[in-house]
């Protein structure tokens, strides 16, 4: 009976030891780390407008494991496991990869398709271009619509391409996706998010520099013409008149004190006065006399 329990109690911790070190655990463990939303399953690792516009998701079948989602100022960016499967026939085994996918919040990059000849996911509706360098022509096949392209291939990223045979590189309108025909170890994940996001800041900011060296020169401040001697002058007195009004104090203004009362009455007193020396005779004649 002893013995039994052992054995289940040692089966029991074995399964645990042993889920713990499952790739979804491993993945999980990291997710903690970096501090960013993890996910075991997923429907899509970007927008459904986007991945219609990418052919990596619009020519085969995808199902998406062990999600991470960063979010940036510049981008909203995921890596995951991603089992493709290149048709829709029950016994297709699938193709897993590990796959970076960025969407752009101000940047938007020229069509471009670059995969390795011996690539299930190589063919493409675009124009085969060819960029003169032996070393990438005789590995890869890039697909470009216009020559915008070209002006991504800097020092970096040619030299990236030389060394990596195995790259996939997408990029429509403001979308890229990144993987490298394998599925990247948790131990090397790190590394493979880094190599991404390189890319990632070289073409964000190559397309920057060329945007700010192309970018409309803005309109000349145009400067009033000088006014005259004459209106310049006015102005000045008028700008001092002005200033003087405003500081000095308020007063009442001066009115001049008038004598028009103090001459009524005298002409009344006198016009009295006339009358009774006129009226003492008339009296006098009347009254004193007629006794």
């Amino acid at each position: 009976m002893h013995t039994l329990m052992m054995l289940l109690i040692l089966s029991a911790l074995g399964g645990l030891f042993a889920l713990g070190c499952t790739r979804s655990a491993k993945l999980a463990r990291l997710a903690q780390l970096y501090g960013c939303p993890f996910e075991r399953h997923k429907t899509s690792v970007t927008t459904a407008f986007s991945a219609g516009r990418l052919e990596l998701f619009t020519q085969f079948f995808h199902q998406y494991r062990n999600v991470f989602t960063f979010t940036t100022s510049a981008a909203f960016t995921r890596l995951a496991d991603d089992l493709i499967f290149l048709d829709d026939k029950p016994g297709t085994k699938p193709i897993c990869i590990t796959l970076f996918s960025a969407e752009m919040r101000n940047t938007q990059f020229p069509t471009l398709k670059i995969a390795p000849l011996t690539s299930p996911f190589a063919a493409s509706q675009y124009t085969c271009v060819q960029t003169n360098v032996e070393q990438i022509d005789n590995i890869y096949r890039v697909h470009a619509p216009n020559q915008d392209a070209g002006l991504l291939f800097t020092p970096f990223v040619l030299t990236l391409f030389k060394t990596h045979p195995s790259v996939y590189l997408e990029l429509n309108d403001n979308v890229l996706i990144y993987h490298e025909h394998t599925l990247v170890p948790p131990e090397g994940l790190e590394e493979f998010r880094l190599r991404a996001m390189q890319i990632l800041d070289e073409l964000q900011n190559t397309l920057a520099q060329r945007q700010k060296k192309y970018a409309p020169a803005a309109a000349p401040v145009q400067t009033p013409a000088a006014p005259s001697d004459t209106q310049a002058d006015a102005d000045v007195q008028q700008r001092a008149e002005t200033l003087l009004h405003s500081l000095a104090p308020l007063r009442k203004p001066f009115v001049a004190p008038s004598h028009m009362p103090w001459r009524g009455v005298w002409v009344i007193l006198l016009g009295a006065l006339l009358l009774a020396i006129m009226f003492l005779p008339w009296y006098a004649l009347h009254h004193w006399l007629g006794r």
